[in-house]
């Protein structure tokens, strides 16, 4: 592979998330200002669908409306590059494929969530992804109800050092992945394998509980997706903080067919 395409995603004074065809891909906030990120997966051939989404919580579910007066100035940009893999990432060295921005000056009216939104013809091909074709999924307190079994039992076997779940799980998010970098389907899957043996040695498998009552399902790419979140909108499986309050994230994007879950992002 000469060239990696990626979304770089910078933001002063807010939240921020960028979108590649209904999938959030890149997210900002205070704290963490800056973000670069692969994007081959969430790529289509033909017209690609690319959204900055400012604030508050870069549009997470359940998140209200903000109006009022920036208290500061606030500045989000996000750029679509395709640089070489020997090449720094930035607009200097790399190919521009879209950009978008978004600001407030300090004193001015805000309104959040803001968004903006540009469509961009990609020079790279791909296969065409299976979510493309998945049905559209309500997220139904019946149907949130058989996720969170589904997830509990991943988390639980996670936890136990067994991984044949989970990898049955995501086969075909695997499978899909390695086409999108140009790797083997078996040589991911022995990659993730191993580095999911490495994290139960490591004790780095102890999640955070995930009450029913607290379990959300996003729905993404026009609810052909659907992501699992807990109630603070962390991603289901989440680990326990360490000693160093750090945590560990598994992210779970699913389709439904014909009742069975299948991890496709």
């Amino acid at each position: 592979m000469e060239r990696l395409m990626v979304i770089k995603l910078d933001g002063q004074g807010c939240t921020a998330e960028a979108w590649l065809n209904g999938l959030p891909v890149a997210r900002v906030t205070p704290l963490t200002p800056s973000s670069v990120v692969p994007v081959h997966e969430a790529a289509l051939v033909g017209t690609n669908r690319l959204e900055l989404v400012v604030g508050p919580d870069g549009g997470a579910p359940g998140a209200a409306a903000l109006l009022g007066t920036a208290p500061h100035a606030m500045v989000a940009q996000l750029h679509l590059l395709l640089p070489r893999m020997d090449h720094a990432i930035d607009e200097a060295q790399a190919r521009t494929l879209a950009r978008l921005e978004w600001s407030c000056a300090a004193g001015d009216p805000l309104t959040l969530p803001a968004r903006r939104v540009q469509d961009a013809e990609l020079p790279i091909r791909f296969p065409r992804w299976r979510w493309l074709d998945a049905p559209v999924a309500q997220p139904t307190p019946t149907l949130v109800q058989q996720v969170h079994a589904f997830v509990c039992v991943l988390a639980r076997d996670l936890a136990r050092g067994q991984t044949e779940s989970f990898m049955a799980a995501t086969r075909l998010r695997t499978e899909e992945l390695a086409i999108a970098y140009q790797r083997s389907p078996e040589s991911e899957a022995l990659r993730l394998s191993e580095w999911l043996d490495q994290m139960y040695a490591s004790s780095c498998l102890v999640w955070q509980p995930l009450m029913l009552d607290e379990m959300q399902l996003r729905p993404l790419a026009g609810g052909r997706l659907l992501e699992c979140l807990g109630g603070d909108g962390r991603a289901a499986l989440t680990t326990m903080p360490d000693k160093a309050g750090n945590t560990l994230a598994l992210p779970l994007k699913l389709s439904v067919v014909e009742g069975r879950f299948y991890v496709l992002r």
